[in-house]
């Protein structure tokens, strides 16, 4: 498989158990988070995060690569572990 390819399928993935802890914590379902984030209209969705926290999540759904590193962090992955229970 290509490096892109995998990059590709990798962040798929990253971006898929983003959009599933985030859900959880919105009360929502990954879905329907993806459909809003895709039509631009993610407004409903994080409604309930900080004028701060929704700017910065907004940076980062439009550049993939930033969201790749983030979700690759130590950071992420501690939240992700906790939020999993794993």
């Amino acid at each position: 498989m290509s490096n892109r390819k995998q990059n590709s399928s990798y962040d798929k993935r990253s971006a898929d158990k983003l959009l599933g802890v985030a859900a959880k914590k919105l009360g929502s379902d990954p879905e329907t988070l993806r459909k809003q984030f895709q039509s631009g209209n993610y407004n409903s969705a994080v409604s309930s995060l900080s004028s701060k926290d929704q700017q910065l999540l907004q940076r980062a759904l439009a550049d993939p690569e930033m969201t790749a590193k983030v979700l690759n962090s130590p950071q992420a992955q501690e939240i992700f572990r906790k939020l999993s229970g794993k």
